[in-house]
Parts: C-alpha cells; structure tokens; sequence
C-alpha cells in the first residue's frame, strides 16, 4: 500500500512511504487501517486518512492497492496568553511635554563663564604648590566629574609626582593612600606591597568603624559613603552628583572650583536633554 503524507508546512508536497514501510506502520496501528480515521498528537493537531482518486495518476500502484494520504483534520489552535498587567500609569513624557523642557545653562553666558573658572583652576594645577596639595585638587577634580576638562595638566603634574619623591606624602598614610590611588586610577604604574595593603585597609576599615559616631557629621558621610561602595565601582556621573554635597559642607572647599562643578553638571544635563528633544523627531 501506498501512503502519502501531507503537513501543513509544506502544503502541496507530498512524504511517500513505500509499500512495505506503510503495510509495517498499518500493523503496528500507527495510523489505523481504515477509510477514515483520526488520531490525536502530541501538539493536539488532528489527521485522518483520505483515499486518493483511483483516476488520479500516479497514485495507485501496480499491484493495484489503493493509495491513501494523511491531512490535518482540525483547524491551526491559536494560542492566547493571558499576561498579568503591571497596571502601569501611562507615562507623562510625552512628544509635546518633551519638546517644552528648556534650559537656560546653553546659553553663551554659562559656557564663558566655564572658560574663565577652567583658566583659574588651570592655574591652580600648574602653580609651584606642593605635591599633595596637587594630588588632593586632582581627586576632588576627577570626583566631582570636571578632571576630563584638564586632562593634559593632570598628566603634567601626576609625571612629575610619578617620577618625583617627596618625604612630605611617604611620612604620611593619607597621602601615601592618596597618591597610589590617584597614579593608579589615571594608568600609572604605582606599587605598594600588597601585605602592606592587606594591612592598611584592614587598620583604617577597623578604627573607622570604632570611631563612628564619635567623628564629625561631615568625616562620617564620608566613611559610609566609602562602606557603601569603592570608587573604582561607582558610576562617574552619579558619584559626581554625590560628591558635590560632600565637597560643599568640606571647610577646606574652593568656591570656584564648586561653581565649575555645577555648571558643568548642568550644561552636560542640558545637552542631553537636548538629545532626547532631537531624537523625539
């Protein structure tokens, strides 16, 4: 016997079984040898068997048995999940609510005004202060997310500090500290045993913690600031953010370089703001 297969996927073409193969699945009541019949799979279609036309050609072998073939009985099932809602609020950013934000830190007066403060801090960078001064503007610089606007005074200063050696930052734990995290973290190769680290930080992390609560609110913001996260794990624009409120209530602050800050913050926030406006379009 004969048997064709027809599948939906391939309609028009038919999967031919010889004779024997299709008398051994008939035995074996894989599909069962009758006129018609039908039979569930595992994806829930349906099939039933047809007998071909004894005038079609090509379908009735020499021996004379009828060919048959198999279709798809039941309709595709059309599969609806019902998902559960978030209740979501519709969102207020809107194309006409975005096109209306304006800032004022574009205009040409803000970005002169960038220019004078950068030439004062230039000055500061390049004048004939001490090296840890230096290394301490340098880390509130970078901290507060301005340090890419003097990027080739900071090298010039951080070569020579690099090369240098001063007894003023190896007699002191903080500028030690300071100046390895400073070369470090702007591509310098600055070692210290890693034993004396091991034991540097476990002192400082230890008498922080006993001095807790003991410390000035301004130091203490500081010391669960750095138990909240390590720098080198923050992202630069947020701990930019933060920082500012840190540097602002510091006694030893630079007014101008706090107003460099927030300009700059500002006029990098407008013109992403810009973007969006123009990616709205």
């Amino acid at each position: 016997m004969s048997l064709n297969l027809v599948f939906p996927f391939s309609s028009g073409s038919l999967f031919h079984l010889s004779p024997g193969a299709s008398d051994r699945y008939m035995n074996r009541d894989l599909i069962p040898y009758q006129s018609v019949s039908s039979f569930p799979t595992p994806d829930s279609s349906y099939f039933h068997i047809e007998h071909l036309p004894q005038d079609q050609k090509g379908q009735r072998k020499k021996n004379g048995a009828p060919a048959i073939r198999c279709v798809i009985a039941a309709p595709p099932l059309e599969t609806y999940v019902d998902r559960r809602s978030g209740n979501y609020q519709p969102t207020g950013w809107d194309y006409d609510f975005i096109q209306s934000l304006k800032s004022p830190y574009m205009d040409v007066s803000h970005t002169g005004r960038v220019e004078e403060l950068k030439n004062y801090v230039r000055g500061l960078l390049l004048d004939s202060r001490g090296p840890l001064t230096k290394v301490e503007l340098i880390n509130h610089l970078q901290r507060l997310g301005v340090g890419y606007l003097f990027e080739e005074e900071i090298r010039i200063v951080l070569d020579a500090i690099w090369k240098g050696k001063d007894i003023e930052i190896e007699n002191d734990l903080h500028a030690t500290a300071l100046r390895f995290r400073i070369l470090r973290q702007n591509g310098y190769d600055a070692s210290i045993g890693e034993t004396r680290m091991d034991e540097a930080k476990a002192f400082a992390k230890r008498h922080l913690k006993d001095r807790k609560g003991k410390i000035d609110t301004r130091f203490e913001e500081q010391v669960d600031h750095a138990f909240e996260l390590p720098i080198q794990y923050r992202m630069l624009r947020l701990e930019a953010r933060c920082y500012k409120d840190m540097y602002e209530k510091d006694e030893n602050m630079d007014p101008l370089i706090l107003v460099l800050a927030k300009l700059d913050y500002n006029i990098l926030q407008a013109s992403y703001q810009k973007d969006v406006q123009n990616g709205y379009r």
